[in-house]
């Protein structure tokens, strides 16, 4: 682990990541994904975003659904 790396509580990051997509605008996307997190999935004009844009992008394409 480097000086700048954090400890992180594994479950409690994915259950925040789960209630960021049942409660969208709930949580902090920046908190919860890498900042070159892509949605291989994507496509469309959010293909090419990276980080919690991208994050924040699957989640409103998932309420949709």
């Amino acid at each position: 682990m480097t000086a700048t790396a954090q400890a992180v509580d594994s479950r409690e990051l994915v259950r925040r990541g789960f209630r960021a997509i049942e409660q969208p605008g709930s949580e902090d996307p920046a908190g919860l994904v890498h900042p070159e997190f892509r949605n291989w999935e994507a496509v469309g004009p959010v293909a090419d975003m990276r980080g919690p844009a991208a994050f924040s992008a699957a989640i409103e394409m998932l309420s949709h659904a």
